[in-house]
Parts: C-alpha cells; sequence; structure tokens
C-alpha cells in the first residue's frame, strides 16, 4: 500500500490524470503502469512528468520508468512497438544513451518451475553428435568441460503441456534456440523441429 509522503504524490499524480491533466503531448507507444485505485493503465511518462510537474519532453522514458520503479506502481511494457522504435532511433543516432542505474534494486519474485530430467538432457545432447539438430553447424564453442555446447529445447513446451522426453526435445545451438522462442518465424520454425524429432 501506497503510504509515504512522496508515494502519496504518486497518488495524486494518477488522480491528475484522471481528472484531464496532461504532462505535455506524449505518443501512446510507451511503457504504462497500473493506477493502484482504479486498475486503469496509463503511458509511464504522463504519471512520471505530472509527479514531477515536468512535461514529458524534458526526460526520457528510461528515466520515468527508473523513477517509477522506487515505487508500488512499477511501470510494464513496452506496448506496442516502443522499443522497436527507440531501437531504430539510437541506430541512426537520434537519441541520447539511457541513464541507466548506477545502483540497480533488487526485487524478489516467486516462480513456478517445472522439475526437469537430466538425464533427458544430457541423451539430447549426446545424440546430436555435437552438430545443432536444426541448423546442423557444430557447436560454437565448448562448455567448460570440454563438451560441445548446445541448449536442450522443449519442441512442445513444457509450460504448454508438453513432455520432458527425447522424443520432444531438440538439442540446439544458442541462435537456433533463441529463433524457436523469440525470431519472426518461431511457430513456422516450431513446425520444423517437430518434423526433425517426429523423423528421429
Amino acid at each position: 500500500m501506497l503510504v509515504s509522503s512522496e508515494e502519496s504524490k504518486i497518488i495524486k499524480a494518477f488522480r491528475r490524470y484522471r481528472n484531464g491533466e496532461r504532462a505535455g503531448n506524449n505518443k501512446a507507444r510507451t511503457w504504462m503502469v497500473q493506477d493502484p485505485e482504479t486498475d486503469e493503465w496509463v503511458g509511464a511518462k504522463q504519471i512520471w512528468g505530472l509527479y514531477r510537474n515536468q512535461k514529458c519532453g524534458e526526460f526520457n522514458t528510461s528515466d520515468a520508468i527508473s523513477g517509477l520503479r522506487d515505487f508500488n506502481v512499477a511501470p510494464v511494457g513496452p506496448h506496442g512497438s516502443y522499443l522497436n522504435s527507440y531501437f531504430e532511433d539510437a541506430a541512426a543516432g537520434r537519441v541520447n544513451p539511457p541513464c541507466g542505474n548506477e545502483k540497480p534494486k533488487k526485487r524478489s519474485r516467486t516462480v513456478s518451475v517445472t522439475d526437469r530430467d537430466p538425464f533427458v538432457a544430457s541423451y539430447a545432447r549426446a545424440r546430436a553428435k555435437g552438430r545443432c539438430e536444426a541448423c546442423h553447424l557444430p557447436a560454437p564453442f565448448s562448455d567448460n568441460h570440454g563438451s560441445p555446447f548446445l541448449e536442450v529445447h522443449h519442441v512442445v513446451h513444457l509450460r504448454a503441456g508438453g513432455a520432458d522426453t527425447p522424443a520432444n526435445t531438440v538439442a540446439l545451438c544458442p541462435n537456433c534456440h533463441r529463433r524457436a522462442h523469440y525470431s519472426s518465424d518461431a511457430i513456422s520454425f516450431t513446425k520444423e523441429l517437430k518434423l526433425i524429432r517426429s523423423g528421429a
């Protein structure tokens, strides 16, 4: 619960926003923060600007994010294409480096994990014989035990009910592993991985 005088000012910033006040003209492609009184999502820069009595153009989004994280109203996002746009702006030299955090704060969180059989992962790596089972290139380096470094990926993710069995695992190089999770063709790539396993 927000109790300190500074946190009270944050609450007032949300109320000012609900009453129609704005901290300048800020595009919607930004990080969002949840109003602790209404659960509505609003732009983090708007709330930080109202809290600081500044216009959005007087500070960076990273300033708002790091500032709001000091309170119980941590922003989430980015929403929409904000990070892609920021990357393009940074690559073109149109933005200053973000402030970052000289002393990053630590947060505790509770997570649930699925138990994995280490022998399944070991078997998948041995079956690959030092080569990525997707691109077939040699492992990019050896681990600290001298073994080819490959990452074991569950074709049907464990969180989606996939089995922790050799038939549902592939040993991938780091690039292909990230491709399976984050690429624009992740869905079609996963179909390819399923074919690899079904033909094993």
